[in-house]
Formats: C-alpha cells, sequence, structure tokens
C-alpha cells in the first residue's frame, strides 16, 4: 500500500484530497527530538487547499511533523502560484514587520510576472 495513503488516513484527511492520493512519499527523516520530516513527491501541483489541511491535520500528528512537496516536471496556473504567495506573505508577516517592504515588491513583481 502506498504509504502516504497510510498518512493520509492517520491525519484522517484521505476523504478530503485528490490530488494527494496521486502522490507519493518520497522519504521519511525522523530527527534526534522526535521531529519528522515528510517528503512527498508529486507530479502535479498541490492544490493549496490540500497543502491547508496537510499543515493543518499535521498538527494532530503525534510527534512534531513537517511536509517538503517535491515536484516532478509539472505546469501550473498563476492563481495557483497567487494562493501559496498569500500564504507565504503572511506567514513572513508573522516572523517580522520588517519583511513589509519585501511584501509590498513581492506583490509588485508578482502583478509584472502574471
Amino acid at each position: 500500500m502506498n504509504k502516504l495513503i497510510i498518512l493520509l488516513k492517520q491525519l484522517n484527511i484521505i476523504e478530503d484530497v485528490n490530488v494527494l492520493l496521486h502522490a507519493s512519499l518520497k522519504k521519511v527523516i525522523v530527527h534526534h527530538d522526535n521531529h519528522y520530516t515528510f517528503y512527498i513527491l508529486s507530479k502535479d501541483l498541490i492544490p493549496f487547499t490540500e497543502y491547508q489541511l496537510l499543515l493543518d491535520h499535521g498538527l494532530d500528528f503525534p510527534y512534531p511533523a513537517e511536509f517538503v512537496i517535491c515536484y516532478d516536471d509539472f505546469n501550473f496556473e498563476s492563481k495557483d502560484v497567487s494562493l501559496y504567495l498569500g500564504y507565504i506573505i503572511e506567514k513572513l508577516k508573522q516572523i517580522s514587520p520588517l519583511f513589509s517592504s519585501l511584501i509590498l515588491k513581492l506583490n509588485k513583481l508578482y502583478r509584472l510576472v502574471c
């Protein structure tokens, strides 16, 4: 059985995801402090909603966990990137107010590119 399917069942999100069902668990690293890093390999861009579910339900994992998404060659649309960009910007704001000017520049750059 696909090990990622087992993880999705354990996180109780198996019924709520679609693209993650076709991905695979590339590797798992268990750190000395029992922190887990899951490397997920996908051919398709993981929709932001599925990524958010993974993060949210990862908090319920018995140990601290992080998820690294790895991609084969894939195509994506600008709307997919914009959702991830918004998430990254919010995380940067939480880290430090110094990122505010950087965030404005990222937004301008994104509008130019997309």
